[in-house]
């Protein structure tokens, strides 16, 4: 059957360590010295300090990773510019820059995701050459989504991890595009080739089930679909399925015939969709390709089960209404069952999303949702997205990965019979090979500094100190367990160039700087600047005091939505500027649970927090109001009074904090230089948004 790509996906670049790409010697940039240039580059690279060449002028010009550490080096320059910290695995958008300032002499300055991590000034470097320039080769392999080259020194500003350059970007020259083909015309016509393997592949990111383990929501969520009606729709590799067998995703109690199974079997030549519904069983004609991506689904209207592949009806039989079984939590990876250890049949291979409705929906709308997220669909009541922190997209309720199941990346070949847009990206690189100006399309997901294991022990330590002192042992051990895996999923998803829900960032776009809300459908500017009305630091603090005043919100159960926070926090920064300053002030001074309780009871008394939290509040009902107010008064009583607390409820508790510390962790690490010293935070009046 054919292969269907799942919603996030991106051609890139493939270049093993043997391989590279030749970009020919037509590239209208000279590294001599005299002239002014800039590199930038997505590359992502799985591999832990790697050496590997990402731009090289043969004995001219080097920009590599030397064990990790990002280096550029000219001919005669003695000692490279080099990284204070190396690069962990993962995406990176790299940027070189070179403002020449007398004969063979200039500054040369290193940007590693938006931040400035290398400088130095340097002389008596740089040759004249018609060498071609090349990238790849060393120890690992790269992805590279777009290359781009300028005749001028970027700013910083341009080299900001979510900049990306228009058709008309000052000093843009050139730019190879592997994840897609920019709209504007060619203005060189400069053939690249593949040396050594290199090739364009696919890449795309999910959950890996090594043939154990499952993921599951935390705690157990309603989730559970009626057997009357429903639609189960998944993103699946499969790396072996003419040999393994398992189940994508169950619910219900599928031994007792009172639940539903999602499963892969083995068959001749590929793996066989099939469905168990109650004690009715379908099995798909013809076999699902191995080594592809597919996209799987099981629809009942309450009278018919179909079973889909790849937008194909495979199968279809009458069936009965089901009764499903309450159960601990609905399963990806394995399908739950009554006996212990309370799940059987666990998947071999990768998933990216499980989509579950309660309603069966039809060809044409599988075919929609197969590459768009169903967020707020009439229908949908849960949607599992594992390529990211793991998370129902729908309730936002936290997954969990049990025995062995941990997110990675994987680079497919390019499928046969692409058609569309996906086709004009896949085949740039492979057929044309031109060289375009313009637009390079960003990658899928956005680089950020990473969470480090140093991060993680101390958030533990944390975690640890906030659990009563009468909590059972069993439970304190398992509680631990899990937010240790639920930072460790973060990490990797970090690793990948992924923002966690709930965050707020910085950045500059022509004369202004903007505040970005970051939530699962997307990202929001809440809050605009003219640059010089604020300082770095400023932003900085803006975003740690947001993250910290909605993470917070989000843990007490406050229903926020981005609408709601983009409102409040435009309101309160344009009516209580000053009030900003002062609580950047007390955050500066400490980042300590001391004072992140400072900073929000000084929001309060200034006014801003009262009527922030108005906002939020006034479109809720009566009802909503008293239920809202009745799950605080809960939640402060589980915290205070010496009862022990039951493993389901602090289990929830612990991975809302987790995921909260998680995103404090992030911000923090956004951090500009020289921003715990006083006199950095300058917060002016915003301007207007549109």
């Amino acid at each position: 059957m054919a292969s269907t790509l799942p919603r996030k996906s991106a051609a890139v670049a493939w270049i093993p360590p043997e391989g590279s790409v030749n970009l020919g010697t037509g590239v209208p940039v000279v590294f001599d010295g005299n002239h002014d240039f800039s590199i930038g580059l997505w590359v992502q690279f799985d591999a832990a300090a790697p050496d590997v060449t990402l731009v090289t002028q043969e004995n001219i010009l080097l920009l590599k990773l030397q064990n990790g550490y990002l280096s550029a080096q000219f001919v005669g320059q003695i000692t490279p510019v080099r990284s204070q910290e190396p690069l962990l695995p993962g995406q990176h958008y790299v940027v070189l820059t070179y403002a020449a300032t007398g004969v063979r002499a200039g500054q040369m300055t290193l940007y590693v995701n938006g931040v400035l991590v290398g400088q130095a000034v340097i002389s008596n470097i740089g040759a004249a050459s018609t060498l071609p320039i090349t990238v790849g080769g060393g120890e690992a392999t790269l992805a590279l989504w777009a290359l781009n080259f300028y005749d001028i020194a970027l700013a910083e500003s341009a080299a900001s991890y979510n900049w990306s350059p228009g058709a008309a970007a000052d000093g843009l020259v050139a730019s190879f595009c592997f994840c897609n083909v920019p709209a504007n015309e060619p203005i060189a016509d400069l053939p690249f080739t593949w040396a050594g393997g290199a090739e364009q592949r696919i890449r795309t990111s999910a959950m890996r089930f090594p043939g154990m383990g499952w993921v599951s929501p935390v705690p157990a969520a309603p989730v559970t679909a009626s057997g009357a009606a429903y639609t189960i729709q998944a993103a699946v590799y499969l790396p072996y399925a003419a040999e393994q067998s398992g189940a994508i995703f169950g619910m219900g109690q599928v031994d007792l015939g009172s639940g539903v199974a999602l499963r892969i079997g083995p068959g001749s030549g590929g793996g066989v969709l099939s469905v168990l519904h109650g004690t009715t069983s379908l099995v798909a004609s013809g076999a699902l390709d191995p080594e592809a991506w597919h996209n799987v689904a099981v629809t009942f209207d309450g009278t018919m089960l179909r079973l889909y592949a790849d937008g194909d009806l495979v199968a279809s039989v009458a069936a009965a209404p089901l009764a499903v079984a309450p159960a601990t939590s609905v399963i990806a990876g394995a399908e739950p069952i009554a006996d212990a250890p309370g799940v059987d049949m666990p998947f071999t291979g990768s998933i990216q999303t499980v989509d579950l409705w309660n309603i069966a929906l039809t060809a044409s709308q599988l075919e929609q949702y197969a590459s768009a997220l169903p967020f707020e669909e009439e229908g949908c009541i849960a949607s599992f997205d594992l390529a990211e922190f793991s998370v129902d997209q729908v309730s936002q309720v936290s997954l969990i990965s049990v025995n062995g199941p941990l997110p990675g990346t994987l680079y497919v070949p390019v499928p046969r019979g692409l058609s569309g847009e996906s086709a004009g990206a896949a085949s740039f690189a492979r057929e044309k090979g031109r060289l375009l100006a313009g637009a390079s399309a960003l990658p899928p997901y956005r680089p950020t500094l990473p969470i480090t294991e140093r991060d993680i022990e101390k958030a533990i330590a944390g975690l640890k100190a906030i659990l009563p002192a009468h909590t059972p042992q069993a439970v304190r051990q398992a509680a631990i367990a899990g937010q240790r895996a639920a930072l460790e999923q973060a990490q990797a998803a970090v690793a990948r160039g992924e923002r966690l829900p709930g965050t707020f960032s910085y950045g500059y776009e022509g004369d202004h700087a903007s505040i970005y809300f970051h939530d699962v459908d997307g990202d929001y500017e809440v809050l605009r600047f003219a640059r010089d009305a604020v300082t770095p630091c400023g932003l900085w603090y803006i975003s740690l005091g947001s993250t910290i005043l909605f993470g917070i919100l989000g843990i007490l159960g406050v229903p926020l939505s981005s609408q709601k926070v983009s409102q409040a926090v435009s309101r309160y920064f344009t009516r209580y500027p000053r009030a900003a300053m002062a609580a950047a002030t007390v955050l500066q001074e400490e980042i300590s649970a001391r004072s992140i309780v400072a900073f929000v009871r000084l929001l309060y008394q200034t006014g801003g927090f009262k009527s922030l939290i108005t906002s939020l509040l006034k479109e809720l009902s009566f009802w909503d109001f008293l239920f809202f107010s009745a799950s605080l008064l809960v939640t402060f009583l589980e915290l205070v009074v010496p009862n022990p607390s039951t493993a389901a409820w602090l289990a929830f508790m612990l991975t809302k904090i987790t995921l909260f510390v998680a995103q404090l962790i992030l911000v923090w690490n956004d951090q500009p230089p020289g921003c715990l010293s006083s006199g950095q935070v300058r917060i002016g009046t915003p301007l207007p948004i549109g």
